[in-house]
């Protein structure tokens, strides 16, 4: 699953990208994807839970997963992934 998708079934239907990312979590997905899955937990409501935290453990330091967006906007690790999970800020 890619992360742009899971974001948008997360927007369109929180319940549907809640269930979706429980279903990526897993170590053998890739590790964007997992931090994705992470973060649109979150976006639908969901509590934290013991798999997201062995999930964002796992993927730490996560400066690999940043995005060339992150270094040109000066967010630098304030925004993770460009899946646009996470809040904007101006």
């Amino acid at each position: 699953m890619r992360t742009e998708v899971l974001a948008g079934i997360t927007r369109l239907d929180p319940q549907g990208g809640a269930a979706a990312a429980a279903a990526v979590l897993d170590p053998s997905q890739a590790a964007g994807v997992r931090m994705a899955a992470v973060f649109a937990s979150l976006d639908a409501g969901v509590p934290w839970t013991e798999p997201m935290h062995a999930t964002m453990l796992s993927l730490l330091p996560a400066d690999p997963l940043r995005s060339d967006q992150d270094w040109q906007s000066g967010r630098g690790s304030g925004s993770v992934t460009s899946a646009g999970l996470a809040p904007q800020c101006p």
